[in-house]
């Protein structure tokens, strides 16, 4: 009983962090960044089953960070659409 209480705590400590993190402009650039690395608009048409599985798990990061920072649908959608507006990694 303990032991879960003790690892709810630190889920919350977890949570509160990446929530403080995604509110600062620091988080927000940061955020915009990884989205952009991840290549999260770009579809995934490579014969490589390696390179296939890289992009997929990189597109996975970015929807755990989303789900574990707890930002609201309209927060999520505007920093993924400012993301996807101001890359610096569009080809």
């Amino acid at each position: 009983m303990l032991s879960r209480l003790f690892q709810t705590k630190q889920r919350l400590k977890v949570i509160t962090a990446y929530k403080r993190f995604f509110e600062s402009d620091d988080g927000k650039l940061i955020f915009r960044d990884l989205v952009a690395v991840s290549l999260m608009y770009k579809n995934n048409q490579s014969t490589s089953h390696a390179a296939m599985s890289n992009t997929e798990g990189r597109k996975a990061m970015i929807l755990h960070i989303l789900s574990e920072s707890e930002v609201s649908v309209e927060e999520m959608e505007d920093m993924l659409t400012m993301s996807k507006d101001h890359s610096d990694y569009d080809d």
